[in-house]
C-alpha cells in the first residue's frame, strides 16, 4: 500500500464539465448541443478484489443546454406545421435537462496516488424545451468514460475524465432521434 493511498469505503465528489456533439468522431451538423454541466455524486465501494475498487455512484446532475438545429430540412413537410417547427427550432435556445445518474465506478491503481477509472451510468432525465430531437419532459440520460485521479491526501482526490452521453425517451414519444455528446469533467472527492 502507497503511504497516501486512500482506502475509505464512501465518497462525496462535486464535478462540473461541459460536453458537445460537434466533438463526436462524424458528429452530425445538422444541429448544435453543447452542455456545462454540475454534479453532486455519492460514491459507496461495493466490491474490492486485490487492486480492482468497484464503487456504485448515484448522481444528481444539472446540465445547462445550449441547443440549435443548424439543418432546416431535418423537419420534412410530413412533420406537421413544419415551417413554423423549423422557424421555432433554427432559433438558438437555452434549456436545463435534470438527471439522476446511478452507475458503476471501476478503479484501479497504476502508480502511486494514481487511479485509472473507468465508468457508466443511466438514468431518468427531465429536459424543460423541446427540440426537433428530442420531446420536453421525461427521458433517460446515458453516460460512459474514463478518467484518472490523483489522491491529494488521505481523504481527497481529484479527478479529470472524458465521456459520451446520449440522451432518449426509448421510444415512449415522439421525437426522439435523442442527443449525443462528448465531452470532459473534472472533480473533486472527499473520502470516508
Amino acid at each position: 500500500m502507497y503511504a497516501q493511498e486512500i482506502v475509505t469505503t464512501q465518497g462525496l465528489r462535486i464535478s462540473t464539465g461541459f460536453a458537445s456533439q460537434k466533438l463526436l468522431p462524424g458528429a452530425s451538423n445538422d444541429y448544435r448541443y453543447e452542455s456545462k454541466t454540475i454534479a453532486v455524486a455519492y460514491l459507496k465501494q461495493l466490491w474490492k478484489l486485490q487492486k480492482w475498487q468497484i464503487n456504485l455512484e448515484v448522481a444528481p446532475t444539472i446540465n445547462a443546454i445550449q441547443h440549435r438545429l443548424r439543418n432546416a430540412f431535418f423537419i420534412n413537410p410530413d412533420d406537421g406545421d413544419f415551417k413554423a417547427r423549423r422557424e421555432r427550432f433554427l432559433a438558438p435556445r437555452k434549456f436545463i435537462e435534470y438527471t439522476l445518474h446511478l452507475g458503476l465506478r471501476i478503479r484501479y491503481p497504476i502508480v502511486q496516488k494514481t487511479t485509472i477509472i473507468i465508468f457508466g451510468s443511466t438514468g431518468p432525465m427531465f429536459g424543460t424545451a423541446q427540440t426537433e430531437r428530442l420531446k420536453k419532459g421525461f427521458a433517460f440520460s446515458n453516460t460512459a468514460g474514463v478518467g484518472i485521479s490523483y489522491d491529494l491526501s488521505n481523504t481527497w482526490s481529484w479527478d479529470v475524465s472524458a465521456a459520451i452521453r446520449h440522451t432518449s425517451n426509448a421510444n415512449l414519444d415522439r421525437p426522439n432521434s435523442g442527443h449525443n455528446s462528448f465531452g470532459f469533467q473534472t472533480g473533486f472527492i472527499y473520502h470516508w
